[in-house]
């Protein structure tokens, strides 16, 4: 038996967590940090284009090279660091803009599992569009993986992301589903609301890996060691 997710529960516990912690200012400039990432990350300029295909000159929208730069060395980094950061809020635990930067500690493992886990996304997107949705939602949670145990390894990573996730796919989809509203103003604003719709969407998704990966545990499906870092580091 999976431990069931509430969506409006969790999201309220998220926001009653953020509440308490108003007065914190440290939060909103984590916040502001990953939503000016993500907006750089996401310039994009529109070009014309002759599709020979259709015979004729189309409007496409490329992304410039800051956008470029950023999505690729930047955003991984900072993804790991805003779960670990994240994480200390929901749990309770001490949390500093120092944590946003743990991603860059271990940047070439974080870089080497990004890339992979998006080239193995692309690939199985080719085959169609659900197939490469439904592993996206499998290697959600690699970032949280890693910012709690930076010593496991690339592949590992993504192997107890689709641990936690087996048979739970649908009720992460329907998560990620709930905060269409918050995204799509996360949009309109240029990612200005994403100050306060970041922390919400880590704080609440740091619950559900939890209670995911308790049931994980729970179930003998995985073993509660594999979170724990060890004195070594592997790749």
């Amino acid at each position: 038996m999976f431990t069931p997710i509430d969506n409006r529960s969790i999201k309220q516990w998220a926001k009653s967590v953020l509440s308490d912690q108003k007065g914190n200012y440290t939060i909103w400039y984590a916040g502001a940090i990953i939503a000016l990432v993500s907006f750089l990350s996401t310039r994009a300029t529109s070009q014309q284009q002759y599709v020979e295909a259709l015979g004729e000159y189309m409007t496409v929208a490329k992304p410039t090279l800051i956008a470029s730069l950023v999505s690729t060395f930047i955003v991984p980094a900072v993804n790991v660091g805003a779960a670990r950061f994240f994480m200390n809020v929901a749990y309770n635990k001490e949390y500093s803009l120092y944590d946003m930067a743990f991603g860059f500690f271990n940047y070439i493992k974080v870089m080497l599992t990004q890339a992979l886990t998006g080239l193995c996304i692309a690939l199985w997107s080719l085959l169609f569009l659900v197939p490469g949705i439904i592993k996206a939602i499998a290697w959600s949670f690699v970032p949280q993986i890693l910012a709690e145990n930076p010593n496991v390894g690339v592949t590992e990573a993504m192997k107890i992301s689709a641990v936690l996730t087996d048979g739970r796919k649908g009720e992460l989809f329907k998560f990620y589903l709930s905060f269409f509203g918050w995204f799509l103003l996360q949009a309109i604003t240029f990612f200005a609301a994403g100050v306060y719709v970041q922390p919400l969407l880590l704080t609440a998704k740091s619950a559900v890996y939890d209670i995911m990966k308790g049931d994980a545990i729970n179930q003998g499906r995985i073993t509660e060691d594999v979170f724990i870092p060890n004195n070594f580091m592997s790749m």
